[in-house]
């Protein structure tokens, strides 16, 4: 997941982030539970997918919204890609 890519459409428009360490850090403070337990296995949550695209744009120093308007102005479900070793390009999307 470090070095990976998180994108949505919001309202028409393709928005993107890097999950960055602090980002897989606030998301297990926030919801007390370890990242590859939430994203590892085979029922992840939606809200999970929303909330770690919208702090992954905080992070980024992206305007956002509250979370609840964000989630309502989502176009689809946030995807995660992993970027090739060297750091070029998504190697797959995994969500």
């Amino acid at each position: 997941m470090i070095g990976s890519t998180i994108a949505v459409t919001i309202d028409g428009a393709r928005k993107s982030a890097p999950i960055r360490p602090s980002v897989m850090v606030a998301f297990e403070r926030h919801w007390r539970v370890g990242w590859l337990g939430a994203f590892g296995g085979d029922d992840p949550k939606i809200e999970h997918q929303c909330w770690v695209m919208w702090q992954a744009m905080k992070a980024d120093n992206q305007v956002v919204k509250p979370f609840d308007e964000f989630v309502n102005e989502l176009d689809d479900l946030p995807e995660i890609q992993a970027l090739a070793k060297d750091g070029t390009g998504p190697l797959s999307e995994t969500r």
